[in-house]
C-alpha cells in the first residue's frame, strides 16, 4: 500500500541549495519551469496532506539570460544527503545543475506555536553532483611547483662542525610579577 504522506521526486534538476545560515532554514529547490506534471503531483500532494496552506512555494524569477521556477522544501539536520549508491555527502555536491531525487514526507504538529502539518525532506540522492574539481586543481599546482633541492637537516653525526650562535638574550622589567595577571 502507497504511504500517501510521502512524496518522490526522481530526477530533477536542483536550482539552489539554501544552507540556513541566514536565519530562514536549511532548504533545496527544485527547477520545476516546463515541468508540468512535476508541478500537478507537487500540488496534489500539497492538497491531500494539508501542508502549509495546502499550496507549494513556488518562486519565479526571470534573469537576463535565464528564467527560473523553483519549488522549496524544508530540509532538517537528519536529512540524510546520499548518491546513487547510497554513500553519505556532503551539502558540498549539491549547486546548479545537478541532478536529484527527494524523498519529502508530511509531517503533522501540534505544539505551543500551533497545529498543523508541515513538509521535511527525507532523503536528497543526488544523481549528479556538482563537478569536484579538486583533482584537476592538485594536478595544476603539481606541474607548476618549483622543484627544489632539499637540504638536509644537520644530525649530531654531522662531519659539520659550524657551531650555531645563540639566541639574544631579550631585556625585561625586572618588576615583572606573573602573579598580577589577573587570569
Amino acid at each position: 500500500m502507497k504511504d500517501e504522506t510521502i512524496l518522490i521526486i526522481d530526477d530533477a534538476p536542483c536550482n539552489y541549495y539554501n544552507d540556513g545560515k541566514k536565519g530562514n532554514g536549511e532548504s533545496i529547490a527544485i527547477d520545476v519551469l516546463g515541468a508540468d506534471e512535476l508541478k500537478h503531483d507537487i500540488e496534489e500532494w500539497y492538497e491531500k496532506n494539508g501542508v502549509g496552506s495546502g499550496s507549494p512555494v513556488y518562486y519565479f524569477k526571470d534573469y537576463k539570460t535565464i528564467t527560473i521556477e523553483s519549488c522549496f522544501f524544508k530540509m532538517t539536520p537528519y536529512t540524510k544527503i546520499v548518491d546513487i549508491n547510497g554513500r553519505s555527502l556532503s551539502t558540498n555536491y549539491l549547486d546548479r545543475n545537478s541532478r536529484v531525487s527527494l524523498v519529502v514526507r508530511a509531517v503533522p504538529y501540534d505544539n505551543e506555536f500551533g497545529k498543523g502539518v508541515t513538509h521535511s525532506v527525507e532523503l536528497v540522492m543526488i544523481l549528479n553532483p556538482k563537478e569536484n574539481k579538486t583533482n584537476e586543481y592538485l594536478k595544476m599546482v603539481k606541474n607548476k611547483r618549483v622543484k627544489t633541492k632539499k637540504v638536509p637537516a644537520p644530525t649530531s653525526n654531522s662531519d659539520d662542525k659550524t657551531e650555531l650562535s645563540p639566541l639574544p638574550k631579550v631585556e625585561t622589567d625586572n618588576d615583572f610579577n606573573s602573579d598580577e595577571i589577573p587570569f
